[in-house]
């Protein structure tokens, strides 16, 4: 209580403070995933088709002797996709301003390395275009790859591409059709068409398993400038040597006989 000369009044009981009430913080919308192709060994399937895209051809184009190795590697089984060499060619003819980063210089650089290795001269691979019944299953497929899409305004036109033209194939011929991709959200997708996604990591050991003079130490720096231009998420690339190090001995591969087997 108070006393004064006014004699004796109650002290008003202190109420604690109102505190606006704070939503909880929302939670950022999840990253695409690495979808792994975990029915296809390290090694790779030798009859299946490859699809590339314009990310994980850029990523080999950082080095010109890993185009060579990818075209010899899979010889007659690469299908190349009428907008992916597009894409290819508009990045070929860029040119970043004096002050861009690197990066930029460096995806320009791979792109022209690209262009003249597998799009040009004699020595170009034939290109596979839509039908007019895919256009449908294009446009579903893009808006799909957007919904996962860490990167505001990408079309996602190139990969849509290919995964409706590899579905499509597997459909048709029956045969492993295999997307090339760094990209998360399209190794998801295509995986929902029953396609299995492998990226420049999976490409290198699978070239260190078929050349034993391919060390892993030039595998892991290959790799290191690679991811530079076009990168497959964190959680899914190779922690070190031990990602491209092929175990085969004289009695074949565990690890890939382990994935041919589950497949």
């Amino acid at each position: 209580m108070s006393v004064g000369g006014g004699g004796w009044r109650p002290t008003p009981a202190v109420m604690p403070k109102r505190r606006p009430v704070i939503p909880p913080a929302q939670r950022p919308p999840a990253r695409s995933k690495f979808q792994v192709a975990s029915g296809v060994p390290r090694r790779g399937l030798r009859d299946a088709i490859v699809w590339p895209d314009t990310g994980l051809l850029l990523a080999l184009g950082t080095d010109e002797s890993l185009l060579e190795r990818f075209r010899r590697h899979y010889r007659g089984r690469i299908r190349l996709a009428k907008r992916v060499a597009r894409e290819v060619r508009l990045l070929s003819e860029d040119s970043p301003l004096p002050d861009a980063r690197d990066q930029d210089h460096d995806r320009v650089a791979a792109a022209t390395r690209v262009a003249r290795a597998i799009l040009l001269g004699t020595r170009a691979l034939p290109l596979v275009e839509l039908c007019a019944e895919d256009l449908a299953d294009v446009e579903k497929v893009t808006e799909q790859l957007k919904a996962l899409s860490d990167i505001g305004g990408k079309s996602h036109g190139g990969e849509a591409e290919i995964i409706v033209l590899a579905a499509r194939a597997a459909n048709r011929d029956k045969t492993t059709q295999v997307l090339l991709a760094n990209d998360g959200g399209a190794s998801v997708i295509a995986h929902r068409y029953g396609v299995p996604t492998r990226h420049i990591g999976d490409l290198l050991a699978e070239f260190a398993c078929s050349d034993p003079d391919l060390t892993p130490e030039s595998c892991l720096a290959a790799f290191n400038a690679a991811i530079r231009v076009s990168a497959p998420p964190v959680h899914s690339r190779p922690a070190g040597i031990e990602g491209f190090t092929c175990s085969g001995t004289a009695t074949g591969c565990v690890p890939c006989e382990d994935a041919e087997r589950t497949s």
